[in-house]
C-alpha cells in the first residue's frame, strides 16, 4: 500500500493528486502487463462453471479477456438459443455484467468472429483489417506520419508497430510489412518506439484459443 505518490511520478502537488486518485480507484488499470494474469484471476470461477456446462451438452467454452463463445456440432446447435440464457444467468452470478445487445450466434459457413479475429478454421485478421494497415503504411512512408488518418497523431510509427506486430502473430506466414514499415520517418512528434516484444502476451492468447473455436456453430456472449 502506498502512503505518498511516488516522486517520479509526481513532481507538482496537482500531480501528486492525480496519481493518488488513480490509484485509489476501485478499477484495475487497463493495459498493464499484469492485466492478462488479474483478469484470469478474477474470472476463474465463472471459467469453471461455464466449461463445465458446455461440456454437459458436447460444447465448448473459449474466453479471450471479456468475450466469451461456446462453439456447437450439428446436434448441440439446436440447444444454443436456450443455453445462452444459462450462460449468461452463471455471468450475472458471478458478479459480471452482459452485454446482451452484442450476443450473437453464427451458422456454419458464415464468418465466426471474437476478439477481433476470423476464428473459423484458424485464428486470422479479417482481410479489410490487412488492407487498412496497408494503406496506412503507404500514406506515411510517401507523406509522413502525420498523413496517417485514424491515428493519434502522438508517437504514429508506435502505433503502426502494435498493428504489424498484431497481424503478423496472428498470421505468421504472409507477407511481412517490416520492410514498407522502416520507410516510415520517425517526424518530429514521435517518442521513443516500444519493444516488438511487448505484445507477445496477444500471440499466447491467440495460440490458446486456436484448437477451441474450430467446431460448426458458435454464438458469442461478451460479458
Amino acid at each position: 500500500m502506498l502512503k505518498a505518490a511516488p516522486a517520479e511520478m509526481a513532481r507538482t502537488s496537482e500531480e501528486r493528486w492525480r496519481v493518488l486518485k488513480r490509484l485509489a480507484a476501485p478499477q484495475l488499470p487497463q493495459g498493464a502487463p499484469t492485466s492478462p494474469a488479474l483478469a484470469n484471476l478474477a474470472a476463474h470461477g465463472v471459467d469453471v462453471r461455464l466449461a463445465a456446462a458446455a461440456a454437459s451438452i458436447d460444447a465448448v467454452y473459449t474466453r479471450y479477456a471479456g468475450d466469451v463463445a461456446f462453439s456447437f456440432d450439428a446436434r448441440g446447435a439446436r440447444r444454443a438459443s436456450r443455453f445462452h440464457i444459462l450462460a449468461a444467468g452463471v455471468a450475472l452470478d458471478e458478479g459480471l455484467s452482459v452485454q446482451f445487445r452484442k450476443t450473437r450466434f453464427v451458422r456454419p459457413g458464415a464468418a465466426q468472429r471474437l476478439a477481433g479475429l476470423v476464428i473459423n478454421k484458424h485464428p486470422n485478421v479479417p482481410r479489410r483489417e490487412f488492407d487498412r494497415l496497408k494503406a496506412m503504411l503507404h500514406r506515411a512512408a510517401n507523406h509522413g506520419p502525420v498523413a496517417v488518418s485514424g491515428l493519434r497523431q502522438r508517437n504514429v510509427r508506435a502505433q503502426l508497430l502494435g498493428r504489424i506486430s498484431w497481424v503478423e502473430q496472428a498470421n505468421p506466414a504472409g507477407p511481412s510489412r517490416f520492410a514498407l514499415y522502416s520507410r516510415v520517418s520517425p517526424g518530429a512528434s514521435q517518442l521513443a518506439e516500444p519493444s516488438i516484444h511487448a505484445t507477445v502476451g496477444v500471440q499466447c492468447q491467440v495460440q490458446a484459443s486456436q484448437t477451441r473455436c474450430d467446431r460448426d456453430t458458435s454464438f458469442g456472449c461478451p460479458t
